[in-house]
């Protein structure tokens, strides 16, 4: 009787510790045709996988190139947008020839997107172009 309830209670431990670290996933795959910045990194022109995870309340994004060679994992600010919900995308900020991935938008019933943390380049690119509203670039996620 004593060995079963041991059991029960390391089961029961187990299975809490389990689902405290759940994970939630959002994705999505857009293709690029620009290289573009991201962190201070350059990406490539091609197919990307954006992610979403959250874990224990930490929500972490990432854009990973479909052949795994280039990758980006950052924290960002969570946005809303107050009309009505559209497809997933990305939208990117344009300074002439130069893309910076901006803001990363999750489509269905909800409005919901992240923001991408402006990077040292970006802003300095900004300033010595001396532009109040950078260029937008909104690519639509092929899924």
């Amino acid at each position: 009787m004593r060995s079963k309830w041991m059991i029960a209670s390391v089961a029961l431990f187990l299975l809490a510790a389990v689902s405290g670290y759940a994970q939630t996933t959002r994705e999505m795959r857009i293709t690029v045709p620009f290289q573009f910045g991201i962190h201070d990194q350059v990406m490539p022109a091609g197919d990307y996988l954006v992610s979403q995870v959250s874990t224990n309340g930490l929500t972490r994004f990432a854009v990973q190139s479909a052949e795994d060679r280039h990758a980006v994992y950052f924290l960002g600010n969570a946005i809303s947008r107050n009309d009505m919900p559209g497809p997933s995308s990305a939208v990117f900020h344009r300074y002439g020839t130069s893309y910076f991935l901006a803001d990363i938008w999750w489509g269905g019933r909800f409005a919901s997107g992240v923001d991408v943390p402006e990077s040292k380049t970006e802003s300095e690119l900004a300033n010595t172009a001396r532009l109040s509203h950078p260029g937008r670039v909104v690519l639509l996620a092929s899924r």
